[in-house]
């Protein structure tokens, strides 16, 4: 991030999702994966599933006014040759102004519907969770700082 994008929303665990793998963690309920699971010989009680913490990313932190102003200028370029070579010409108040909007129209009006997982856990599964009886399903961790890879 340069000093010219906006601060993007911080990431936080969102809640807990599910995998009966520990690879594809679709699933936001333990009935959920245990219906998914249904008709597998192997769902036992004692059957190890995974459980994370889902961390979602606000949309704007897939955006970065420094791409845009690269595109506009290489575009202009195109046009225009070295007659376009200050364009666009923001200040560096002008882009995080820019940024801030384009930043907060994102998260207002796009959803996120992918995340990543954190602090992936085994669980094995109960003879409550597979019976009538409802079972306390694992709770989310604390949020830890998330890392960018």
């Amino acid at each position: 991030m340069t000093d010219t994008q906006a601060t993007p929303s911080v990431r936080k665990a969102t809640f807990v999702t599910y995998s009966a793998d520990g690879e594809d963690f679709r699933f936001q309920g333990l009935g959920e994966l245990i219906d998914h699971l249904e008709g597998d010989e192997e769902l036992v009680p004692g059957r190890v599933v995974y459980v994370g913490d889902a961390v979602q990313s606000p949309a704007s932190s897939f955006f970065d006014i420094d791409r845009l102003e690269e595109d506009m200028a290489e575009r202009a370029y195109d046009e225009a040759g070295e007659h376009a070579d200050v364009f666009p010409n923001f200040s560096k108040e002008q882009s995080a102004e820019l940024s801030a909007l384009i930043c907060a129209w994102l998260d207002q009006n796009t959803q996120v519907h992918f995340w990543s997982v954190t602090n992936v856990r085994e669980y094995a599964l109960t003879a409550d969770d597979l019976g009538n009886t409802p079972a306390t399903p694992p709770q989310a961790a604390p949020a830890q700082p998330a890392t960018t890879a």
